[in-house]
């Protein structure tokens, strides 16, 4: 038999060795392995020893055995009963100790049979199952970690958003007014957060949903919109202890992702939606006004939109195609650019905005903010667009986050470049903010797309974008039309041309066979795949266009009628627009406090002006 001191001190270094590099499963392999052998190799001439010997492997195989049922209900603390139940040690870590215990005790004594030997190979059996099991669980619950570090960080990104409208639609604005619109981003994402928390999510993602014949997920009941989650019910299990739960474990008890993750991400998106027609409406609207809207677009104008499309509602399904919108063109961008459109047109223009004699009165005040605001919309989008992966746990869906990424610059870079290189054509002067304008119109037209078009489709949709907003630009400033950062143009114009061109220039071969939501690969039928043939569904292509086409007219419809109305109402009531005296002096001199937004070194505040009495 081995030496009891040479086999604890091998095995000690092991131990530590593969401790320090991570390998619980080896460890405890290779720790069953010398058990078996040297128990199995051992004399046989002391049996008490040997019956001590034999209950210890029995308590280990319970412990195996009671840890195998454990991990199958997602619990891989240790079993009740255990010595050390309370220390929070998992099932491997305590087979690994414990099985280095019995092979030192082994081979003290030197005392084994054929029994034993038995025994051993059946602890080996187990315990090479309790490891498997519980290195699929870790994997598992890796991509789950994984996951979620994956969204809270795209969410992020998306949150960012707003900080880059704040600075792009403040420079875009006269310095006046500077406070006052940056105020409006603020009171966006706070109301709609607290509208989001108690009925957007729900609305929006809450379920109940169910799987049809086909097995694809769906929401219930018509699939018009959710009737769960409201005010956050559900995030949160409690177990049989008393112990909360972040997440709901599937069929086999592993972990899967916490609702708190999508309600978190999905509230990002949902801000910047009213964010954005906050700029069409700038200078002018009163924060009533605007607090309202912002309220209700996040309660249900915008959620509801959600629930037909990415919460698996009956636009998901229409067509027996589905609509094709990867991030947002129709879905984010057409609401926010109906809403912009119609605030302004009710809004009516700003003072001396189509007077020619007062022109350079509208020019931005700040274009540092303009270009550092762009940049930052750009860095965010990539959460925007990225994320809407919604995992990162396969290669694929790594993949896919890399071909959108390179979509999204691609057409961003070109649409910059399109619009600063039309304005000098058109005026001969270097037009910075049309350039920053042009970048947004790209990120936008390809946001539909931009996971399932080819990088060089990329390119065009956005030098096509960049000619949708410059045309629908120049008619707003014909309709006199005040849009102070061009919103209607940029999200509205171009969300439309985005959501057509995801149809038109998916990778799928030609016309007959179609990708749309499904990315790499295209929609199959199942009865065509076979082990060589795919199963492509054959021309469905011009089907798919058309669905996009009818979501595209559902949502303007949806949206601008609703925003129109909120406005209208507003307007009948008297609390739309800001007085004429305010205007003129300004919102942040009138309203706000500091009454400027720049100190320019003067020391002091300025003086406030006395409004005129009210008659």
């Amino acid at each position: 038999s081995f030496s009891a001191s040479s086999l604890e001190a091998a095995l000690c270094a092991l131990s530590r060795l593969l401790t320090a590099g991570g390998m619980r499963l080896f460890q405890g392999i290779v720790a069953s392995l010398v058990v078996f052998f040297s128990v199995s190799w051992a004399a046989q001439d002391k049996p008490d020893d040997l019956a001590a010997i034999k209950q210890e492997v029995a308590e280990l195989r319970k412990l195996i055995l009671s840890g195998v049922q454990q991990e199958k209900q997602g619990r891989r603390l240790l079993p009740e009963g255990w010595s050390k139940a309370n220390s929070g040690e998992i099932v491997t870590t305590a087979y690994t100790d414990a099985a280095t215990e019995i092979l030192i005790a082994a081979e003290k004594t030197e005392q084994a049979n054929v029994g034993t030997a038995m025994d051993s190979i059946w602890l080996i059996l187990c315990g090479a199952l309790v490891f498997f099991i519980n290195a699929g669980l870790a994997m598992y619950e890796a991509g789950s970690a994984m996951d979620s570090i994956w969204l809270i960080l795209c969410g992020a990104l998306v949150f960012f958003i707003n900080a880059g409208l704040a600075m792009y639609e403040a420079g875009s604005i006269r310095v006046k007014n500077t406070e006052n619109v940056m105020t409006l981003v603020a009171l966006n994402i706070c109301m709609g957060g607290l509208m989001w928390y108690i009925f957007g999510y729900a609305f929006a993602f809450g379920g109940p949903y169910e799987f049809d014949e086909h097995g694809q997920k769906t929401l219930k009941h018509g699939g018009f919109g959710g009737s769960e989650g409201f005010a956050g019910s559900g995030f949160l299990k409690e177990d049989a202890d008393g112990n909360m739960v972040g997440y709901k474990p599937d069929a086999d008890g592993n972990a899967t992702q916490a609702k708190m993750l999508q309600w978190f991400y999905r509230w990002c998106v949902c801000s910047i939606v009213a964010a954005f027609v906050s700029g069409g409406v700038s200078g002018r609207i009163t924060l009533y006004a605007y607090a309202i809207y912002s309220m209700l677009m996040s309660f249900f104008i915008w959620p509801l939109i959600a629930a037909w499309t990415w919460g698996y509602g009956w636009m998901s399904k229409i067509g027996d195609v589905g609509f094709t919108d990867f991030a947002g063109s129709a879905i984010v961008h057409i609401p926010a650019g109906v809403g912009a459109l119609a605030g302004a047109a009710i809004l009516g223009p700003r003072d001396g905005r189509f007077d020619a004699s007062r022109g350079r009165e509208m020019y931005p005040h700040s274009m540092p903010l303009v270009v550092f605001g762009t940049f930052v919309i750009w860095f965010g989008w990539y959460g925007l667009t990225c994320g809407q992966t919604l995992a990162l746990h396969t290669s694929l869906q790594a993949a896919l986050a890399a071909q959108v990424a390179t979509n999204v610059t691609i057409a961003a870079a070109v649409s910059g470049v399109m619009i600063f290189g039309m304005r000098y054509a058109r005026t001969k002067t270097y037009d910075t903010k049309g350039m920053c304008h042009g970048i947004i119109a790209g990120l936008v037209s390809i946001s539909a797309g931009c996971g399932n078009v080819e990088n060089g489709s990329a390119l065009v949709i956005a030098m096509l974008g960049a000619a949708v907003y410059e045309g629908c630009s120049c008619l707003l400033v014909f309709m006199k039309v005040d849009d102070p950062v061009d919103a209607s143009a940029v999200h509205g114009a171009c969300g439309i041309w985005g959501v057509l061109a995801a149809a038109l220039f998916d990778w799928g071969k030609g016309f007959d066979h179609y990708n749309g939501r499904m990315g790499f690969h295209c929609m199959v039928t199942a009865s065509k795949k076979t082990l060589t043939d795919p199963g492509c569904t054959d021309g469905i292509g011009g089907k798919a266009f058309g669905v996009n086409i009818a979501v595209m007219i559902v949502i303007v419809i949806w949206a601008g009628l609703l925003s129109g109305l909120i406005f209208w109402i507003c307007d009948k009531a008297k609390i739309l627009r800001v007085s004429e005296f305010v205007e003129r002096n300004g919102n942040d001199k009138m309203l706000h406090y500091p009454a400027r937004a720049y100190d320019l070194g003067r020391g002091k505040e300025a003086p406030a002006v006395v409004p005129p009495p009210i008659i």
